[in-house]
């Protein structure tokens, strides 16, 4: 409510209501498994029950936190999907204990946004030799390597 007293002894006032956008709530996030291997496991990230104060449906957008920038990746691009399936690529550190943060942001119409945070643990894959490979490092075995990088001065 404004009010105003004019120099001459007159009052006025008036009411204007402001309404503000509240950003969508109510909903879940999952992501399953919580735990896999870089570029081999499929994991399924699942977003249900996102209500919004407006007749419009919610859209989303998924991004994970890299380790080494510490700035955010898109791994899904605005979508009204709810549900995704992907592989993760080897980003994570061990001196993190392999830990991964994935957001989910819920955006409504007016642009409005809840954001959604996650932690998955995402081990780097194991190197599978194949049999020329190995039949490569077999016959590096015989080198003496305990003098490799040493300088001679003379």
């Amino acid at each position: 409510r404004l009010s105003l007293l004019l120099c001459l002894g007159n009052k006025g006032f008036d009411e204007v209501t402001i309404s503000v956008n509240s950003p969508p709530s109510s909903g879940r996030f999952d992501i399953s498994p919580l735990e896999g291997v870089a570029s081999q496991t499929e994991f399924i990230l699942k977003l249900e029950n996102w209500e919004d104060d407006g007749v419009y449906p919610v859209s989303y957008e998924l991004r994970y936190v890299d380790p080494y920038t510490n700035g955010t990746v898109p791994l899904v691009s605005r979508t009204s999907t709810n549900e995704f399936r992907t592989v993760l690529p080897p980003v994570t550190k061990a001196e993190d204990g392999w830990a991964l943060t994935v957001i989910a942001y819920i955006v409504d119409k007016s642009e409005a946004k809840a954001e959604v945070v996650k932690s998955i643990i995402l081990h780097m894959p194991l190197l599978e030799l194949d049999d020329e490979m190995a039949m490569c490092l077999e016959d590096l075995s015989f080198l003496d390597l305990e003098g490799c990088g040493e300088s001679e001065t003379r």
